[in-house]
C-alpha cells in the first residue's frame, strides 16, 4: 500500500506528510518480526486520521499539485585532497582547507555533495533531486537522513501539518530561531534558514 501511495507522489500535493507514519508504523512492525513481511501487523487507530485524507483526494478531481518535479541530477566526488561535481555538461570544484583533511573521507564525500548541491541546485524547490556519489557509507546517510524511523521529522511532519509555524516548531524541536543546529549540522554557514526549514520540513 504505501509503494502504491508513493508512487503518485508527482500528482498528490503533501504525499509525504500523509506517508510518513504510515512508513514508521511499518518501521517499527518489520523490526518487531524480525524483517519478516509475511506477518500481520496492527494498524494504530491514529493512523484513521490519514487514510481518511487519501480517500478525500482521490474523490477530488480538482486536486493538482503544483509542486514542480522535474528530475534534477548531480554527481560529485572527494579525495584527501579536493572535491569536484558536475551537473548538466556544468563542472565546479575546490579543495579542502587544512582542517577539511583531518576528517575522514566519508565525511569529505557528504561535503562535496553538499557543496554540489548549493553550487547547482539552489534555485530548484520540490524538485526530485538525483545525487550520483562513488561512497557507500555516504549514500545511506543521506537516504536514511530524515528517513521514515526519525521520530522527530514524523512530529515535526505532523506539526506543519496542523498549521503550526516553522519558528514554532523549531523552537520546540529545539532548533534556535536562526537554525543554528541546520548550519552547525553542514558545517556552514546557511544563507535562508527560513527556506532551507521548509525544504526539510514541508517537503
Amino acid at each position: 500500500m504505501i509503494g502504491s501511495l508513493e508512487s503518485v507522489f508527482p500528482a498528490v500535493q503533501y504525499n509525504p506528510l500523509y506517508t510518513r507514519r504510515f512508513e514508521r508504523e511499518l518501521f517499527l512492525a518489520l523490526c518487531a518480526s524480525s524483517g519478516n513481511y509475511s506477518r500481520r501487523m496492527l494498524i494504530p487507530s491514529y493512523l484513521q486520521e490519514d487514510f481518511y485524507w487519501w480517500l478525500n483526494i482521490f474523490s477530488d478531481t480538482n486536486q493538482i499539485n503544483p509542486i514542480c518535479t522535474k528530475s534534477f541530477a548531480c554527481d560529485s566526488d572527494a579525495s584527501m585532497t579536493g572535491w569536484e561535481a558536475a551537473c548538466d555538461g556544468q563542472r565546479t570544484y575546490g579543495w579542502w582547507s587544512s582542517e577539511d583533511m583531518t576528517h575522514h573521507i566519508n565525511v569529505l564525500e557528504l561535503k562535496a555533495a553538499f557543496f554540489a548541491l548549493k553550487c547547482f541546485a539552489r534555485n530548484y524547490r520540490g524538485s526530485n533531486i538525483l545525487l550520483r556519489i562513488d561512497n557507500t557509507t555516504a549514500i545511506a546517510y543521506i537516504a536514511n537522513l530524515f528517513s521514515a524511523h526519525s521520530t522527530r521529522h514524523a512530529s515535526t511532519s505532523l506539526a506543519a501539518r496542523k498549521g503550526l509555524s516553522l519558528d514554532l516548531i523549531k523552537r520546540a524541536a529545539g532548533w534556535s530561531g536562526d537554525s543554528q543546529i541546520f548550519a552547525r549540522f553542514y558545517n556552514r554557514t546557511i544563507v535562508n534558514p527560513e527556506a532551507f526549514c521548509n525544504s526539510v520540513l514541508l517537503s
